[in-house]
């Protein structure tokens, strides 16, 4: 055997081993590598808030009725008719943030099981379930929100509303109060 031949050889098989270990790495990534996150499925309310929950932390406990509540909400009012914003093509779903609480450095407090200011009485039923440091996405369509008349100024007749709430965190009352 030739010098040349003994390192086409040698060069073969360090090649198909390269090659063999390359597969088993990438497979051992595969298989190994970070957990996809669970998908939850989507629900509906009694009343028809639509609900997708993003996250369902196992080891924390449902809020309960009567507890202070810290979340941060952001939410979105989706609309199409006659209503739409200038220079949009008629019949285009229209977009707008309304309120951010994240941006504005200021979560929303309120007791769970009272009515939210500001907010739709079909937001608080689609907080049911919810896990301290949960979050979900809520949907309330025209009729669950602010209907016809909408919110001069910021949200406008017969929009949707989309709010992802994250929950900061969750407070018993105080003895007495």
């Amino acid at each position: 055997m030739t010098r040349a031949t003994t390192m086409q050889i040698l060069t073969k098989r360090t090649f198909g081993g390269a090659a063999v270990l390359l597969a088993a790495f990438v497979g051992a990534c595969a298989l190994f590598g970070p957990p996809k996150p669970p998908v939850y499925e989507p629900f509906e309310t009694p009343s028809g808030v639509f609900v997708q929950d993003l996250t369902v932390p196992d080891e924390r406990a449902e809020i309960v009725e009567g507890q202070l509540v810290t979340v941060h909400a952001i939410v979105t009012a989706v609309w199409t008719e006659d209503g739409a914003e200038e220079g949009s093509e008629d019949g285009a779903e229209q977009r707008r943030e309304v309120d951010n609480t994240e941006d504005r450095g200021q979560p929303l407090e309120f007791v769970f099981g009272e009515p939210v200011p500001g907010l739709p009485p079909a937001f608080a039923e689609g907080l049911v379930g919810l896990r301290d440091r949960g979050r979900r996405v809520l949907r309330l369509a025209p009729e669950l929100a602010f209907g016809e008349e909408g919110v001069p100024g910021v949200v406008p007749p017969n929009a949707t509303l989309e709010v992802v709430v994250e929950v900061l965190g969750v407070k018993d009352p105080e003895p007495g109060a």
